[in-house]
């Protein structure tokens, strides 16, 4: 998937991730989940547009972070939202590919939405592994190859009353547009994972896939209204 393509796309996802209720559930869980194993050192691939960088300082979190992503424009809008952070946080503009090469170690990585769409996901898989230090977090969350788009939705109107949904459509009108645009491009997605472009997999396949690499699975199932695969792992 080619940068300027997220480039595009940028301003829409970060309407539509920092509005919706399961996206930010799924921040706040991710966040919770580092903050407790006390992990001082984070590397997050394919940051997008820092929601998860700004949840994890919202709840507290005192250590440092390096967010990557091809996109520029992501890596702005990750700035603007972090702008009272920026002192914690090393931005990387840099695609991220199976032949990852970064010169550091950390407690903990996070892929959000990433691993999907690289080729060689074992190679990327064992390069990780040499960056975490002992013990190391893995965190990855990935779409699964049918997602019920109508939970996501629902999960925003849970609790209101016919009234509040409605005055929720009329203050949310920009980002149901940016949300329609989303839906297009994740057709967009669809269509080529149908083509094979792109690999979408199931929870038993992303597990094969972290145990060959010596990891050991301490927890997995469904994350953000049942539209993403979750696995939190560490480094044998």
């Amino acid at each position: 998937m080619s940068n300027n393509y997220w480039d595009n796309i940028a301003k829409s996802f970060h309407a539509v991730s920092s509005r919706a209720v399961s996206h930010n559930k799924k921040y706040k869980n991710i966040a919770r989940v580092i903050i407790k194993k006390k992990c001082s050192s984070v590397l997050d691939l394919g940051c997008g547009s820092g929601l998860l960088e700004k949840a994890l300082f919202h709840l507290g979190y005192s250590g440092n972070i390096t967010a990557v992503d091809s996109s520029s424009k992501m890596i702005a809008i990750a700035k603007s939202t972090n702008n009272e952070n920026l002192d914690r946080i090393l931005f990387v503009n840099k695609k991220v590919t199976s032949n990852l090469n970064i010169n550091d170690n950390f407690d903990c990585v996070v892929m959000i939405n990433l691993l999907y769409l690289i080729d060689e996901k074992r190679l990327l898989i064992s390069k990780i592994r040499k960056i975490l230090n002992e013990k190391g977090l893995l965190i990855i969350i990935d779409p699964k190859p049918i997602g019920k788009i109508g939970e996501m939705i629902g999960a925003n109107f849970k609790g209101k009353n016919f009234i509040q949904i409605i005055l929720y459509f009329f203050s949310e009108i920009k980002t149901i547009y940016h949300a329609f645009r989303f839906f297009i491009i994740q057709r967009k997605f669809d269509k080529e994972s149908i083509n094979n472009e792109i690999k979408y997999l199931e929870l038993k396949e992303l597990k094969e896939i972290i145990n060959d690499n010596s990891f050991i699975i301490d927890k997995s199932g469904s994350i953000q209204a049942n539209q993403n695969w979750f696995i939190i792992s560490r480094r044998d």
